[in-house]
């Protein structure tokens, strides 16, 4: 053993010893801090143990045995202090896994220490080498490289720069200073060179220079504390050996004096330094806080603007098929993720189908892995089991690694290992699609940053984006729903108007083929009625006016169909001409009176207006309307009145025919100028009747820039039949005429 040795073990023991203490005065309770402190220990008592058997031979074989312990030691402590540096990984959690790498150590120390099956016996500095000195190699070669796979992981997992550095450098220290020492202490005396293992405690200054400089360029452990803490303990020890090494009792005296108030005042010292540290720590946290807030702050605005671009693009259309690419082209194009696909959910409640998926490039060649085309892959919200399901289900975000546990089934999990690859996707977000707390869907997004490194604000972004998708899907399919149901609506109109057409044109056709019939009926029934083909018995004289009456009816009844045939095939024409209303209605009441009298029904005329009450109307078509409203009047008139009277308003002259009849209900008033409108109690009093007498009275009079309506205070209370004309001139009739065609489109009732 060279000299040097001698000088630099005790540096080394005295180095490692104050950097275990430093460490553990920082933070005892801290995992991390015992973890490194022990190993730190460890070599202390690995470089006693080496200097111990080159210096003190005679007890050669108990020192080599607690320099292979205390190795031993250091890489058990190594490979836990590298699973929980600067941050514990998964399988720490489970504790049975955790200890049970305990269990290979205690083997190892106990046949140390209880046999010679690892080391043999001693001859100077050399030492023998026995058949399970190879147990004892594997032994720590493989903790320390479970250490530097658990820190190559720590280095990876965090995109942290900070943690990084500080994981870099105890890597690149403990992987130097391990190597090396395997190489002097483990390899070389297995191929019998003894004489360079004192280096191996040396080679421990390469972990300490590391972990020096992470100290002082990346805050591993504070290094004023440190610092502070390193040059008390040397005063200490200082102070210590001089008292060991004083000639008389009065220097040690002194200099125990001297230490005392040195170890006061160093306690003070470390405490005051200590809690400057700590303010200056919780200002610099603050600090970050603040600064990490308000980035977040400006993350969140500009995801905020981004997702406003892309709502204000997704609702400027109605095509569904467009809105829901844009949707998930935006994902990677606007808010800068690898991209997404959005799955809805089928009107059965039950089968996912892929709506629309981002249109990259990279993403198309990853689709081109898939072993059949993308539309025919479809899941099943009830059977399969994925976090995508889940998130439909659960209506929670689900957020994950691994690509296949979203999609597989009904994707490969192989295949979609391979597109998670090619994407170079870390993260998986599972965002549900509601609208009115019923689930429409999933959107579903990627990223390549880590799990960890995803902000609860681009969380909170993409849940309002899926809030966003869910309204607009709900609204378009609402409006392609709408569409369709009005193409149908359409194309049953169109049904409708042909038939409508068509119907028209048969009531025509069927009405002149019935008028001329029923007209030649009539005139020989008048003539035999007066005697023209002889004399008629009273016996014959009943029955042949019921056949008179029934022709007349049926007469009127063509009549009526003949107009409504006009009226919506626009034929119907108006000749407009100065009429005298009331001359016209005492024609009608002349006419009509025997009717009347039979069913013992008063007509009263009541004429207000003194003189002539013109009006502008077609004759022929206005004593229509008249006689349909005073007939009606005495068909409904079981005995009483019917009163018949005039009155003026401005320039329109009012025509009102009023009964004491069965009266209206106050619900089927608006209804009874509609076709084919008959109320109850009329169907009940009179069984014929086509409820097209008021319809075509309706369209006559305001075709003719009239007005009519009708008024009853209820069954039983009698009604009125009121119209009003626009009030013509004094002139002759024939002096002025004027021709209205009704156009198809007045028709307003149907």
């Amino acid at each position: 053993m060279s000299t040097i040795a001698v000088y630099l073990l005790p540096v080394v023991i005295i180095s490692n010893l104050a950097l275990s203490l430093v460490v553990l005065l920082r933070g005892f309770k801290d995992r991390i801090n015992r973890l490194f402190a022990l190993q730190s220990l460890a070599v202390t008592v690995w470089s006693i143990a080496i200097l111990g058997f080159y210096l003190l031979n005679s007890a050669g074989r108990v020192w080599i045995v607690f320099s292979h312990v205390s190795a031993a030691s250091i890489a058990i402590l190594f490979f836990y202090f590298a699973s929980n540096f600067p941050k514990s990984l998964p399988f720490v959690g489970n504790r049975i896994r955790y200890y049970s790498a305990l269990i290979p150590y205690i083997l190892i120390t106990g046949l140390l220490f209880g046999s010679k099956y690892i080391i043999g016996d001693v001859r100077g500095i050399d030492y023998e080498i026995n058949s399970g000195y190879l147990l004892f190699s594997l032994y720590i070669s493989v903790y320390f490289v479970f250490g530097y796979i658990f820190l190559i992981r720590q280095y990876l997992s965090y995109d942290d720069l900070l943690y990084k550095m500080q994981v870099k450098y105890v890597l690149i220290g403990s992987v130097l200073s391990s190597s090396l020492a395997m190489f002097t202490n483990l390899i070389s005396p297995y191929a019998g060179v003894f004489s360079y293992t004192w280096l191996g405690p040396i080679f421990t200054f390469i972990l300490v220079g590391s972990t020096a400089y992470a100290i002082l360029k990346h805050n591993l452990f504070n290094i004023k504390v440190v610092a502070t803490e390193i040059l008390t303990f040397a005063i200490w020890i200082f102070l210590f050996v001089q008292i060991t090494l004083a000639d008389s009792v009065t220097q040690r005296v002194i200099n125990t004096a001297l230490l005392v108030m040195v170890v006061v005042f160093g306690v003070f010292l470390i405490r005051s330094v200590i809690k400057e540290v700590s303010h200056r720590e919780q200002l610099q946290k603050l600090t970050g806080q603040l600064r990490q807030a308000n980035s977040d702050l400006l993350l969140r605005n500009r995801y905020l603007a981004a997702l406003q671009a892309l709502t204000n693009e997704i609702t400027r259309s109605l095509d569904f098929k467009k809105v829901t690419q844009e949707i998930v082209d935006g994902l990677s194009t606007k808010l800068d993720f690898v991209g997404g696909f959005l799955i809805l959910l089928m009107p059965d409640n039950e089968t996912l189908e892929l709506t629309a998926i981002t249109q990259s490039r990279l993403v198309k060649k990853a689709i081109g892995f898939l072993p059949q085309p993308l539309n025919s892959y479809k899941g099943n919200l009830k059977k399969d089991n994925t976090l995508i399901t889940l998130a439909m289900r659960t209506g929670r975000v689900q957020i994950g690694t691994d690509m296949a546990s979203f999609v597989s089934p009904p994707v490969p999990r192989g295949v979609m290992n391979i597109i998670q690859t090619v994407l170079r996707i870390r993260t998986i977000m599972a965002v549900p699609i509601l609208s009115e707390n019923k689930v429409m869907g999933c959107l579903v997004v990627t990223s390549r940053s880590q799990k960890t490194a995803i902000a609860e604000s681009e969380i909170q972004m993409i849940k309002a984006l899926g809030d966003e998708v869910g309204i607009v899907t709900r609204n378009l399919r609402l409006y392609e729903q709408l569409e369709h149901a009005n193409t149908q609506l359409m194309s049953a109109n169109k049904e409708l108007s042909r038939l409508d057409k068509a119907k028209t044109e048969f009531l025509s056709i069927a009405s002149h083929q019935l008028r001329t019939p029923l007209t030649a009926i009539k005139g020989y029934m008048s003539m035999v009625l007066a005697g023209d083909f002889g004399q008629v018995s009273e016996k014959q004289m009943e029955p042949l006016r019921d056949v008179s009456q029934s022709a007349e009816r049926l007469i009127g009844l063509v009549n009526d169909l003949l107009d409504v045939s006009r009226i919506a095939s626009g034929r119907l024409e108006l000749h407009i001409q100065a009429v005298d209303l009331y001359k016209l209605v005492q024609d009608v009441i002349e006419e009509i009176r025997p009717k009347a009298e039979k069913k013992q029904v008063e007509l009263v005329l009541d004429n207000k207006v003194l003189g002539q009450v013109l009006v502008k109307a077609d004759p022929d078509k206005l004593r229509q309307v008249v006689i349909n409203l005073i007939d009606n009047a005495i068909k409904y008139t079981a005995k009483g009145h019917v009163t018949i009277s005039f009155s003026k308003n401005a320039n329109m002259v009012r025509l009102a025919v009023k009964d004491s009849g069965i009266g209206i209900s106050e619900e089927e008033l608006p209804q009874l100028f509609h076709r084919f409108m008959r109320t109850r109690e009329a169907q009940l009093v009179e069984t014929e009747g086509t409820g097209l007498g008021l319809y075509v009275a309706k369209t006559i009079i305001e075709a003719q820039k009239g007005k009519i309506w009708a008024e009853s205070e209820g069954l039983n209370k009698g009604s009125s039949f009121i119209f009003e004309l626009p009030e013509a001139e004094a002139v002759k009739p024939e002096s002025w005429q004027e021709v209205i065609t009704l156009s198809p489109n007045e028709d307003t009732n149907g």
